[in-house]
């Protein structure tokens, strides 16, 4: 089953830039890829950074939610979470906020360096409350076995293992093009002054 985190599903898949038969990608520029391989849409698993902000996503989609502002367990579902190992996810339950209500679920991703504290690699993931049960827990099996090759590295990023490679990837390049941070902010701060 593809698997799309910020636009990877080229990468996930074993594609090579500039493979026989590969031609530019329109979607993700800079990427090769045979065309003719392609997914449906339907087949497709995106994967948001975040959480699930509105209503009519794709019903293959999940959030990615790497902090932990809001508890959505009693005292003993957080202990079952801090038992987690790396790969591991909790059952599947439904969280509920003041306006939207959810299918979720916690992992932890794998971590080359000893645990800081019980809850250090894991991530909150979610997928619509409309979807069948069994849909919701067949996506809470996808990203157990996805989500975790898609986990940095310490050397590479202060926030690993929770900062996704694809989204590291993403935030640099974006970065990149937005220019000189000390420039950008200058020219910022001088627009502001009256």
């Amino acid at each position: 089953m593809p698997f799309i985190c910020v636009g990877w599903m080229l990468q996930w898949k074993g594609y090579v830039p500039g493979a026989e038969g590969a031609v530019n990608d329109p979607v993700f520029p800079g990427w090769m890829s045979p065309v003719s391989n392609w997914p449906a849409v339907s087949e497709v698993t995106v994967c948001v950074d975040g959480p699930l902000r509105a209503s009519g996503h794709p019903p293959r989609t999940i959030g990615y939610v790497k902090t932990h502002d809001v508890r959505y367990l009693q005292p003993e579902g957080d202990a079952v979470v801090a038992a987690l190992e790396p790969g591991e996810r909790t059952p599947v339950f439904l969280a509920m906020g003041r306006m939207w209500t959810r299918y979720s679920w916690y992992l932890r991703l794998p971590s080359p360096i000893p645990a800081a504290h019980p809850w250090s690699g894991i991530v909150r993931v979610e997928c619509a409350a409309e979807l069948p049960v069994a849909r919701a827990v067949a996506l809470a099996d996808l990203s157990v076995v996805t989500l975790p090759r898609f986990a940095s590295a310490p050397y590479k990023d202060p926030r690993a293992p929770q900062n996704l490679v694809p989204i590291a990837g993403l935030e640099r390049r974006l970065r990149t093009l937005l220019g000189d941070g000390r420039l950008l902010h200058r020219t910022l701060t001088r627009a502001s002054v009256p």
